[in-house]
């Protein structure tokens, strides 16, 4: 069985107060980022889009069914 050990870290000491919220800073705003590009990207290119969900689908259900 391990020791403990004792540091100076606290949880929560890196994160961010915004809107009444408690956010890891660069989890959430990294997350973000990357969810709005993939939406606009999406949005962008809808037809690509549908063509490659359409397959990503059906490919996904049967290898990790």
């Amino acid at each position: 069985m391990s020791k403990s050990q004792t540091t100076k870290y606290k949880v929560g000491q890196d994160n961010v107060g915004l809107f009444g919220l408690d956010l890891h800073n660069p989890v959430f705003f990294v997350s973000g980022l990357v969810i709005v590009a993939f939406v606009l990207i999406t949005l962008m290119f809808q037809a690509d889009a549908k063509e490659f969900f359409g397959w990503l689908r059906p490919w996904l259900t049967t290898q990790f069914d």
